[in-house]
């Protein structure tokens, strides 16, 4: 993924106007991992077949603390993402030893699934969110 600014009248596009929801399953984890390291993160890929469907592995040091360890889980547009999935990557959450995990996903979710995050450290990056925090980096769309 190239970087550059796309609000720099530049002509270049804007994240507000990529179908996220068109992306394959490895087009959208290239993107949450181009974006985890824009964000400062030293990311990896977790292993296949990891607990959860981790896809990728985000650390972060933190000023006078340990590292922050954040797994996150990517789902494409048409799958079903529910206060399970939330209770799925929790306990894969916990299962690694990560501190939090966020579940990314193109599209709206659901109110009850973002409700169920309450309890756990996963947090639920929707389709908004998600492309709130691509337009805070350098990383152009494709």
């Amino acid at each position: 993924m190239s970087t550059g600014s796309d609000d720099d009248g530049g002509g270049g596009t804007s994240w507000w106007t990529v179908d996220l929801s068109t992306f394959d399953r490895s087009a959208l984890e290239q993107t949450v991992f181009d974006l985890y390291a824009a964000e400062g993160y030293d990311v990896e890929w977790a292993a296949p077949n990891a607990e959860g469907d981790v896809a990728v592995v985000a650390r972060k040091d933190r000023l006078l603390r340990s590292t922050r360890t954040t797994v996150v889980s990517v789902t494409t547009a048409g799958t079903s993402v529910t206060p399970g999935s939330v209770d799925r990557l929790d306990y894969a959450r916990g299962m690694s030893g990560a501190d939090r995990a966020a579940l990314v996903h193109p599209d709206d979710v659901d109110e009850r699934t973002h409700d169920a995050t309450a309890k756990t450290k996963v947090s639920v990056v929707d389709g908004e969110r998600l492309r709130n925090r691509l337009s805070d980096t350098d990383l152009s769309p494709p």
